[in-house]
């Protein structure tokens, strides 16, 4: 059983690099994904949203609401396999954090890009049964 990080914190802070860089994981089509840590001590991913979509406050209020939806169902589900979502915030006009448990290790896209090659049918069904490790980082 992975131990239950505390959605509770009030504070947080990007964890930076030995460059002084804040430290990012990954990034896609809705936004950049990096390592920070919590006033209650734990090391979390934070998702940075980007609602530029909406043109308007009440647009940007309504997407930020529907997003908030969907994390309260997320953030009811407790399975091994799936990442616990913590909460969302609003930091500032049309930007959203969305924060979740740190995973350490490779994707799955990340392992095929490494080997230069896909993986066939039955490589990608064992890496997906295989436990995950789930210790947040120092």
């Amino acid at each position: 059983v992975k131990p239950s990080l505390d959605p509770a914190f009030s504070s947080w802070e990007f964890l930076l690099d030995v460059d002084g860089n804040t430290q990012l994981l990954g990034a896609g089509g809705f936004g950049q994904v990096y390592k920070a840590f919590t006033d209650k001590q734990q090391t979390v991913a934070v998702k940075i949203v980007k609602l530029e979509g909406a043109s308007s406050a009440s647009l940007i209020d309504e997407a930020i609401e529907k997003e908030n939806a969907e994390i309260s169902v997320l953030k009811a589900v407790r399975h091994p396999n799936i990442v616990q979502f913590l909460k969302s915030e609003r930091i500032k006009k049309g930007e959203l954090c969305i924060f979740t448990e740190l995973i350490s290790g490779h994707s799955l896209s990340e392992l095929m890009q490494l080997q230069r090659r896909p993986f066939d049918e039955a490589a990608v069904r064992n890496f997906s049964k295989q436990p995950q490790s789930r210790h947040p980082a120092p």
